[in-house]
């Protein structure tokens, strides 16, 4: 069996954190464009708290 992997979400959201700076600057909308940092920081975070496969990470 294999084992269960959990969904990439530091990925998603930094996926979605360039296409708001995309969207935003396309569309010349400040908000949309401020909404880049703040997923791009969550993802961060997350990705921070889920150490990758094979990095000693913290326990």
């Amino acid at each position: 069996m294999a084992a269960r992997q959990e969904f990439p979400w530091p990925r998603v959201l930094a996926v979605l954190a360039g296409l708001c700076l995309l969207i935003g600057w396309l569309a010349d909308s400040l908000l949309v464009t401020a909404l880049a940092p703040v997923f791009g920081t969550v993802a961060f975070v997350l990705n921070r708290r889920q150490p990758a496969k094979g990095r000693p990470g913290r326990r």
